[in-house]
């Protein structure tokens, strides 16, 4: 297959779509990894491309991975749909029975709010006022343990060396 931009915009586009790997876009339009590559490295309108549109799929990501936290935040409603139907009894020109619909019923659930998502933005967001950290500070001073306090240091030294 011969370097076309018609390859370069189905390449793109795969990887504006969703994250295929290299192997599975390479299949796609009928090229090896190594010729894929190969024009990385000698076309830089190529490489330039392919980055333009890992780009767009990063942002794309981004922008639902912030439109999943807010709903994760706030809670959302989830609307569930139950219907029974019921054998008519005929048959159609396909030779499929017909049913129809008996009852329809329409809930809605309400998913509350993530404890552990709030937590973490609030964390995340604003440190200041929602520390999720524990903190240990050390002066570098060492104290001896009671039994040890009025030995000198010299004593305490033999003490720790002796066999």
């Amino acid at each position: 297959m011969k370097y076309n931009q018609d390859i370069v915009d189905i390449i793109c586009s795969m990887i504006r779509e969703n994250s295929y790997t290299i192997n599975e876009i390479c299949q796609h339009v009928g090229i090896s990894e190594r010729t894929y590559h190969k024009w990385k490295s000698k076309k830089p309108e190529f490489l330039y491309a392919i980055k333009e549109a890992e780009n767009e799929l990063l942002t794309m990501i981004a922008s639902e991975a912030k439109r999943s936290l807010v709903k994760k935040i706030k809670g959302y409603d989830i609307k569930e749909t139950k219907t029974t139907l019921i054998d008519t009894g005929d048959i159609d020109e396909n030779g499929e029975r017909v049913y129809r619909v008996k009852d329809k019923v329409v809930s809605v659930k309400h998913v509350p709010p993530s404890d552990a998502i709030v937590i973490f933005t609030l964390s995340s967001r604003d440190s200041e006022n929602w520390k999720n950290k524990q903190y240990a500070e050390s002066t570098g001073e060492v104290k001896k343990s009671s039994q040890f306090e009025n030995m000198t240091d010299e004593q305490l030294e033999e003490f720790i060396n002796e066999p």
